[in-house]
């Protein structure tokens, strides 16, 4: 009897995280354009290009800048939202 309780809290604590995954990950991504307005406004220079990868958790975009320098950053912006994550 303790072993079906155990395997039914297993099952559903399972499908549930399996759950969430699966809704953070199928979020409709915002536009490309929006992605390189949001790195852009994190650091001044000019979008060199913009490119979406679903792997991650939350999705997100990479967005490649050429600075004043002419140094290139890249740029983490949840796909989700449009925030950016990190200046790399």
């Amino acid at each position: 009897m303790f072993y079906k309780f155990l395997i039914s809290v297993f099952l559903v604590v399972g499908f549930s995280l399996a759950d969430a995954k699966s809704s953070q990950r199928s979020c409709e991504p915002v536009s490309k354009a929006s992605a390189i307005s949001a790195a852009q406004s994190a650091i001044k220079g000019k979008a060199l290009s913009a490119s979406l990868s679903r792997k991650s958790n939350p999705p997100v975009y990479r967005v490649k800048v050429l600075l004043d320098n002419g140094r290139v950053k890249t740029i983490l912006v949840n796909a989700c939202n449009g925030k950016v994550l990190k200046v790399g």
